[in-house]
């Protein structure tokens, strides 16, 4: 930042697009940053800015935040909304929790701790209408409620809406990049519980991030189960090497290149380092699959801010392919 002056303030000016839309927070660090270039993301740094994060207390708009891997399952400030003047003006935050009932939870195949289950129907939702499980289940049930979103919405048919809570930033990381018979463990384990009280017909499933992994996986390898995928910034470059001398393993782009299945919604932003780099050729092969329900890439980043903004639109277009 450019000093202002003899003052303490400092001015930092930024060049965006008009449709920019990015939350962000402030970290006053004890030591300058060295600068790096051509090398791994250190994450001892990333922890460091976690550490010193603090919220704009000047920002017109603050959303919620949640805890993160990387404060160690602390939570972290607000984040601060910056908007460009043509930027959706979705704040899916300023609305009332969704009103749930909760179900029997569902453990999780790998530590068999119980992850919390809860159901909503929207007005008009029968026997037969559609099913959409949602990753991270507390993030859209309390932080950025999407029913109330999806019902202003025209064009949207009635739906149940399931909502799987993550159990926290370290549950996560080990569900929703499991193997087939884990990530099968768990649908079957949300089907069982959700049993009566939605219809027994294949769901779509929504996710971001490790959670959009899960929802491009299930669409490939349980399509009796999933009829459809939304991922946002999906980790789809998971399993990672630690070295190029280290075999990678297969992924999604192997299990999907032999399983052309149910179809899936990719979202990624243009400056989501590390993710839209898969998204794009993720959306390729889906396409020469005739399973691309859209690919859209936002200018932004790995942002909530972006995922609730989209998401209803998603998810409309996910019930109507």
């Amino acid at each position: 930042m450019l000093p202002d002056g003899g003052h303490q303030r400092r001015a930092l000016t930024l060049r965006l697009p008009a449709d920019w839309l990015g939350s962000y927070l402030f970290a006053v660090l004890p030591q300058p940053v060295p600068p790096v270039l051509h090398e791994p993301i250190d994450f001892r740094m990333v922890a460091a800015f976690a550490r010193f994060a603090q919220a704009d207390r000047f920002a017109r708009e603050l959303i919620p935040s949640k805890a993160a891997v990387s404060t160690a399952g602390r939570a972290i400030p607000e984040y601060a909304a910056l908007r460009g003047p043509d930027a959706p003006r979705d704040s899916l935050w300023t609305a009332e929790p969704t009103p749930v009932t909760a179900l029997d939870p569902v453990p999780s195949p790998l530590s068999g701790a119980p992850l919390a289950l809860s159901h909503y129907a929207m007005p008009g939702a029968g026997l037969d209408s559609p099913v959409i499980l949602l990753l991270d289940g507390e993030v859209w049930r309390e932080q950025f409620p999407v029913a109330a979103a999806l019902e202003n919405r025209a064009g949207v048919s009635p739906a149940h809406l399931l909502f799987l809570d993550s159990g926290g930033p370290m549950q996560r990381q080990l569900d929703y990049p499991g193997s087939a018979s884990e990530t099968g463990a768990l649908l079957a384990a949300a089907r069982a519980a959700s049993s009566g009280v939605v219809p027994d017909i294949p769901w779509i499933v929504a996710g971001q991030s490790l959670g959009g992994l899960f929802a491009a996986l299930a669409a490939t390898r349980h399509p009796q189960w999933v009829r459809a995928g939304v991922a946002q910034s999906a980790s789809l470059w998971w399993p990672s090497a630690p070295s190029p001398w280290v075999a990678k393993g297969e992924g999604w782009f192997e299990e999907r290149a032999a399983l052309a299945d149910s179809p899936i919604l990719i979202e990624a932003g243009t400056i989501d380092a590390g993710v839209v780099e898969f998204a794009r050729p993720a959306a390729a092969l889906l396409r020469a699959q005739d399973a691309l329900i859209d690919y859209r890439e936002h200018p932004g980043g790995h942002d909530v801010l972006w995922w609730q903004a989209a998401l209803p639109a998603a998810l409309t277009d996910a019930l109507n392919s």
